[in-house]
């Protein structure tokens, strides 16, 4: 491990200053075609440096200097925020009547490039939809022995948490996560593919999962037979979580950050990146071009990511008081 940052933390203090500098957590093989575009448009070029979110925060913290920071989930980019990391965009009103409000800064330090719903996914020969429309009623005492659920280590889920702590406070949130608690049907799962594939062997009737979870095995097995329905319609809509870009504080070269996340922005970039991933595109005026734009539209939550990011630490005391673990 010390070998591999030593190695990552040599690479970026050796490249041009000319360089945009992208740290990213996510696969930079997605984002090449808007480097080509980058590199055509200014004659710059972009290095990017690929590693866990662990890893680039502690090259960060030791000094590293780079522009940007593209990052799969919200927890972590309130964390590099609550750490003082990041600085506004030089522009940032070019992301307001593009990017739902949800989904970008109130600081104007970042702005979403892809969502995903963590919503309810369910065996449609045991579980009827209609029975469930809010989070809170998976807590219901009908679903037990019949919810399946994936760890609480997974930021997905602290984020989840965040939502419901935003929506109904401490105390409502904690019995909503007993109810589940008492509602397994099994141990919890390490990640979303294993249990919708126990879902789809009858071990469990109905779950927790990010969309694109599901729109993989699809894509593979149009008949597996585990289904959809997008929670909190009637109420305050679907939580969403997504990956976003962020200008990092020790940034020299901002307006190439800003002129690069345009790029990102971009219809025919946001249609590869969230295709890359079956995300949907966080610019409101394209659309997904993959299975998933069969699911139709759907109501989103308009808490921002900021806000839900900030219930982080809460919820995972919360999380571990249930025994949600």
């Amino acid at each position: 491990m010390l070998k591999a940052f030593t190695l990552l933390l040599s690479l970026i203090t050796s490249v041009s200053h000319a360089d945009l500098v992208v740290m990213t957590d996510r696969p930079q093989a997605r984002y090449q075609n808007a480097a080509q575009i980058f590199l055509n448009q200014t004659g710059e070029k972009i290095v990017f440096i690929e590693a866990q979110y662990p890893q680039l925060l502690a090259q960060l913290e030791a000094g590293a200097v780079a522009d940007l920071i593209l990052l799969k989930d919200l927890v972590l980019v309130a964390d590099i925020q609550n750490k003082n990391l990041l600085k506004a965009f030089p522009n940032f009103t070019v992301f307001n009547n593009r990017i739902p409000s949800s989904m970008r800064d109130t600081q104007n330090q970042w702005a979403a490039l892809t969502y995903r719903a963590r919503t309810l996914v369910y065996n449609p020969s045991t579980a009827n939809p209609n029975d469930i429309k809010n989070y809170s009623d998976l807590a219901d005492s009908q679903w037990t022995g019949r919810l399946c659920l994936r760890t609480s280590k997974s930021d997905y889920n602290v984020a989840l948490t965040g939502n419901l702590l935003l929506k109904y406070g401490e105390n409502k949130t904690t019995e909503i996560l007993t109810g589940w608690m008492n509602n397994l049907a099994m141990d919890l799962f390490p990640n979303d593919t294993s249990l919708l594939e126990n879902i789809a062997n009858g071990n469990c009737d109905v779950g927790i999962a990010n969309h694109y979870y599901l729109a993989q095995i699809l894509a593979q097995k149009p008949t597996f037979p585990v289904k959809i329905h997008f929670l909190s319609q009637a109420e305050d809509g679907v939580h969403t979580n997504g990956s976003a870009a962020a200008l990092l504080k020790v940034s020299t070269n901002d307006q190439l950050a800003q002129r690069f996340v345009n790029i990102l922005h971009s219809p025919v970039i946001q249609e590869e990146i969230s295709a890359a991933h079956f995300e949907f595109p966080a610019v409101v005026d394209v659309l997904p071009t993959t299975l998933i734009k069969n699911w139709g539209s759907f109501y989103l939550s308009p808490l921002n990511w900021s806000a839900i990011g900030s219930q982080a630490p809460l919820a995972k005391e919360v999380m571990k008081e249930v025994g949600y673990l």
